[in-house]
């Protein structure tokens, strides 16, 4: 046994130092050496705010991850967030985030979590250079300048793109199903490892199970085109059946949603085909150095690159570093060396042949472009396969070094990898000035935990909070100066305080929200206070005149304000709630979007016209407002007073000739012709009723692109309105 045990320390002592130099370079390069500088976010605003959110949700139940979040109720109260239908990735990363959130915070969780990874990242790398029998020098040399990569370091704070420790095995199993020779060695393990990475990438980020896939396709495709053996495909076989049924169990509430046609449950991650070209791969991505480079020369290239780009995506994310370059050089010269031999003689090497594959998926214009025109437009973001071009890159010129100093004297190898490794990492990790974000942040940090610490005193820890301006969850975008998730800091902050703000876009406690916050003050404050809210949170910077009009009508009804340590951005107003509270009426039909979104509520001799479902999004220019829809789409008109006859007025445009068909809950009232290509003005005359009609627009003619827009559009509308008689 002590043999044995000895054998096994040795051949971990070489991983584990590699890994606890990662970690250790990573806490170096962040300036983490105090406790406060673990517990201290490097930024707090935007997306980073929503992964704090899921972790500090998690603390409160660590099963949340696991369950997709199923019930919180801290967020979009009074009802608790349910989002079921939102496909989070990452469920055991976020459970064990949230356990360790309980013992260190939310911030410590996620910062040592993004250290684990980046050690996770270096160890896999590491472990496979190994089994390629490389030299540990060079395997510790390119694995350290893998976990150092920009995109890593970049993506770190996601907990998600960042686990690419997967991604190296991959790529090694993919290369073995390409081989010509029959299979041989530990099958059984491999198959396990295989398993075991398909549970992990399926559970994982969706992003990586697509690009797996997609590097697995092609594997499979040079296994036949070079007659392999089919026994090499076993392992990708069943790493793609783990991967995929993993993928489907975890994501199943919103598949089930996309299947059953339930629009309004995943309206929230419907993309355009511009999306596709926007944040596809540039190839120049790989080598123009960021705005944040160390060196002033290269840093002025990634500033000119930035500025003059016209599709601005995710620059920088995947810059290679120059060590990457020129492995990435190397391989391309070694390929067309190997294409230009006669054939007997012809092996271009399969990183290459990868590369040119994921090029081929990945790039403008490429195969997630032809999905996205499918309308397949899950995976827009195609530019976040550049890690794969990382690995290829370091693989192949690592491997190269290795062959080439194999018969040269050992201690010319570890000067040489040395050097490579310093001068590479010290390259290719941006300039940041950790400790100046962080002193921002924890001003931050401070302000919203004494804001949060005041309301608990003066409304109780469990009191709900109205918070304003509404903004839709998630991927709301920026309103005004307002950036997205920025309604997640008070509940970041706080303990026990209930907030409004987290509801999913398009359910129907999310439409009440949005309904409310559109109400006149007095009408805002009688429904909140009788719903149960102590406070009505305002963030100024959400309004064009910060707030000012909103806030004086609010002080005219009498609602004291209550002082926060963030008075300059954040007014918060006390409520009167009624004890105890009534519940929130969702089965009232106003509580339906608007059609016209940009309009302000009906007076109350006027009918509601509502958007039930099936019209693009609202445009608007100068005394226009309009919509576009397909084959067909509804409007909700709703009505407090008796009948009445009233006349829908608006113009329509179409793609072609064709008979417009309007229904009233099933019952024709009226057709009108449209003309292809010209805008005309109608009036139907209609019966206005109590309660909700649906009035629904059938369009039986052709569908066409207009211009360079992406959507096949059938018919338009627009300044519709409906007057009484």
């Amino acid at each position: 046994m002590r043999p044995a045990f000895h054998s096994l320390l040795s051949r971990c002592a070489l991983p584990l130092f590699v890994a606890l130099c990662a970690a250790l370079l990573w806490i170096g390069y962040t300036e983490r050496w105090s406790r406060e500088a673990w517990s201290t976010p490097d930024d707090f605003s935007g997306d980073p705010c929503e992964i704090y959110a899921r972790v500090r949700l998690a603390m409160d139940d660590p099963l949340q991850p696991i369950l997709g979040y199923s019930s919180a109720d801290r967020l979009a109260a009074p009802f608790g967030a349910k989002w079921f239908a939102y496909p989070i990735s990452d469920a055991p990363t976020f459970a064990l985030a949230g356990l360790l959130g309980r013992v260190v915070g939310p911030f410590a969780a996620v910062n040592l979590l993004g250290c684990a990874l980046i050690a996770a990242a270096a160890l896999s790398f590491y472990l496979c250079a190994r089994h390629l029998r490389w030299r540990w020098e060079w395997a510790a040399c390119a694995a350290l300048l893998f976990a150092f990569s920009n995109y890593h370091l970049r993506w770190l704070v996601t907990l998600s793109f960042a686990q690419t420790w997967t991604l190296p095995p991959l790529l090694l199993l993919c290369a073995s199903a390409a081989r010509p020779a029959p299979p041989v060695g530990r099958t059984r393990r491999t198959l396990l490892l295989a398993a075991a990475l398909g549970l992990w990438l399926g559970w994982g980020n969706p992003y990586f199970v697509f690009f797996a896939g997609c590097v697995i396709a092609g594997a499979i495709a040079l296994n036949r085109l070079r007659r392999a053996p089919w026994a090499r495909l076993a392992p990708l076989a069943t790493l793609t059946a783990t991967m995929a049924l993993v993928a489907v169990a975890s994501h199943w509430a919103f598949v089930a949603a996309k299947l059953g046609g339930d629009g309004d449950a995943t309206a929230q991650f419907d993309r355009s085909y511009a999306g596709a070209e926007l944040y596809a791969l540039k190839p120049l991505d790989l080598a123009i150095p960021p705005e944040d480079h160390r060196s002033h020369l290269l840093r002025d290239l990634g500033r000119i690159y930035a500025s003059d780009t016209a599709l601005k995506g995710e620059p920088f994310y995947n810059y290679l570093g120059l060590v990457g370059l020129a492995g990435l050089v190397l391989l391309a010269v070694v390929a067309l060396g190997s294409a230009a031999r006669p054939a007997p003689h012809r092996r271009v090497p399969d990183a290459a042949l990868g590369a040119l594959w994921a090029a081929a998926i990945a790039t403008v214009g490429g195969g997630t472009a032809l999905l996205a025109l499918g309308g397949i437009t899950w995976f827009r973001a195609s530019n976040r396969i550049g890690v794969f071009f990382s690995l290829w890159a370091l693989f192949f010129l690592f491997g190269a070094l290795h062959r080439a100093t194999r018969a040269r004297p050992r201690w010319l190898a570890l000067a040489l990898a040395a050097l490579i490794g310093i001068v590479g990492w010290f390259e290719q990790t941006p300039w940041f000035g950790f400790d100046s974000a962080r002193t921002k942040s924890a001003a931050k940090l401070a302000a919203d935990r004494a804001t949060a610490a005041n309301l608990e005193q003066e409304l109780g820890d469990r009191a709900l909070l109205f918070q304003l301006p509404f903004a839709p969850f998630p991927e709301a975008g920026r309103i005004e100066r307002m950036t997205d998730y920025e309604h997640f800091r008070p509940f970041l902050a706080s303990t026990g305080l209930r907030f409004s703000y987290g509801g999913l876009a398009g359910n129907a406690g999310t439409n009440w929200h949005a309904a409310t916050a559109r109400l006149p003050a007095p009408e805002l404050v009688d429904r909140l206070q009788s719903t149960g809210f102590a406070a009505l949170w305002i963030d100024r910077r959400g309004y064009p005149d910060n707030a000012e009009s909103l806030l004086a009508q609010l002080r005219a009804l009498g609602l004291a304000e209550i002082p926060t340590a963030r008075a300059p951005e954040i007014a918060v107003l006390r409520l009167a709630p009624r004890s105890p509270a009534l519940p929130p009426n969702l089965n009232d039909a106003r509580l339906r979007p608007l059609w016209d979104p940009f309009a302000a509520n009906p007076p109350a001799d006027q009918p509601w016209l509502l958007d039930l479902g099936r019209w693009s999004p609202a445009e608007r220019a100068p005394g226009r407002v309009w919509r576009w829809a397909r084959r067909s789409a509804s409007l909700g008109l709703d009505w407090n007073g008796p009948v009445r006859d009233a006349e829908l007025r608006f113009t329509a445009n179409s793609a072609a000739d064709a008979r417009l068909t309007i229904t009233a809950d099933g019952r024709a009232i009226a057709q009108v012709d449209l003309v292809g290509g010209q805008s005309r003005e109608y009036r139907v005359p209609c019966t206005l009723r109590p309660g909700l009609q649906r009035l629904t627009f059938e369009y039986p003619g052709r569908l066409r692109r207009l211009g360079r827009d992406s959507r096949q559009i059938g018919f338009m509308l627009e300044n519709l309105a409906c007057e009484p008689r």
